[in-house]
């Protein structure tokens, strides 16, 4: 005579003649569940990430905008001496190149006068002193 078996949890009869039919749909059963609820986890990740506001996930710091003046003085941080006056925006980090072949970085800028350090010299054309 067939044995039947219910599955409290899906309110299923499953027809037991050996056991393992029964345990196996329930597995399957089980492993079905578990995979739809991941899908349905990851698509929930996916479109909450997708769809989540990128200002609180920052990728980079913005740097506060520097106020653009008319024209910028680029002095030497060591001596005080006026290199240039020029009247392009000035950043950190920018050279320039003096007359008399002194090559300077700019190290800090602070309203429209920048501060440079002397990197190097730079060698002497031939014929020139």
């Amino acid at each position: 005579m067939d044995h039947y078996d219910v599955d409290v949890r899906s309110n299923v009869f499953c027809k037991e003649e050996d056991g393992d039919e029964g345990e196996t749909v329930i597995a399957k059963r089980r492993i079905t569940f578990l995979l739809l609820a991941g899908l349905a986890i990851a698509v929930i990740v996916y479109f909450s990430l997708l769809y989540l506001p990128m200002s609180l996930l920052p990728l980079h710091q913005k740097p506060t905008p520097q106020p653009i003046y008319d024209y910028y003085e680029i002095v030497d941080e060591a001596g005080g001496e006026s290199l240039m006056t020029i009247p392009l925006i000035v950043n950190v980090g920018d050279e320039l190149l003096t007359e008399d072949n002194r090559r300077f970085q700019v190290v800090k800028v602070i309203e429209n006068k920048a501060y440079a350090r002397r990197v190097a010299d730079t060698l002497q054309l031939p014929g020139k002193k």
